[in-house]
């Protein structure tokens, strides 16, 4: 063979291979782009399921005409948040009497909202499953559901000698009291709870007036529903 016609053979191959690997990046390119539509179908299912289950969450919370719990919608999830002056005994952590019947009432229908109804489900066999959760599967998605509880305070100190020692671990044990209360009420899995304590480093407004302390005060319960990979 020619030099000639040996460099147009080695061409022609090499085109040929270029061909092949433009294709394979293309190929690849719309997997990963129909991958991330799909994961964000998801993710939008779940928002509207939180959706739902905030609007369904406001309506009880106002025709119970709650004291001491109110809630709000973040990008975040659902917040169920504690913000009276009453709320706990006096420096301590021990739940109000109303404040715990109101955590009791609010827990047992936490089952019946619609982000933890698709939850749920996914363990019981007899349940329907949801499309999207049938996708996710097998995908190697799961749905999760997490309650996390936050504990916060003002930025005055703890007085010594007290068996409080410091405002972390005030915030910590009353997050603590309210999810024992959620838990034992909701029959929700252990491991979907989790707390923790912000002291004062957190604050919703500065800690420059007696109103403002009050207001950061407070415990915030999280609610979110998202996909994880297994």
């Amino acid at each position: 063979m020619s030099k000639v016609s040996d460099l147009k053979a080695r061409g022609s191959w090499l085109l040929s291979y270029a061909d092949l690997v433009t294709l394979l990046i293309t190929f690849f390119i719309m997997m990963l782009a129909l991958y991330h539509t799909e994961i964000s179908r998801m993710q939008n299912w779940a928002n509207f399921k939180m959706d739902q289950s905030f609007q369904q969450l406001t309506e009880l919370i106002e025709s119970k005409d709650y004291r001491y719990l109110g809630v709000f919608r973040s990008g975040q999830g659902l917040h169920i948040y504690i913000q009276h002056p009453e709320a706990f005994e006096q420096g301590g952590y021990q739940l109000a009497e109303n404040l715990a019947a109101e955590l009791v009432d609010v827990a047992e229908y936490l089952t019946e909202l619609p982000m933890f109804e698709a939850f749920l489900n996914q363990f019981d066999s007899q349940a329907p499953r949801d499309p999207i959760i049938q996708r996710a599967s097998l995908a190697g998605l799961n749905l999760q559901a997490d309650v996390r509880i936050e504990g916060h305070t003002d930025d005055i100190p703890i007085a010594a000698g007290s068996r409080m020692r410091n405002n972390w671990v005030l915030s910590t044990l009353r997050a603590q009291e309210v999810m024992q209360s959620l838990y034992q009420a909701s029959g929700l899995p252990a491991d979907t709870f989790a707390i923790a304590g912000r002291a004062e480093f957190d604050p919703v407004v500065p800690h420059d007036s007696p109103e403002n302390r009050a207001l950061n005060r407070r415990i915030e319960v999280i609610i979110t529903l998202y996909f994880v990979r297994d």
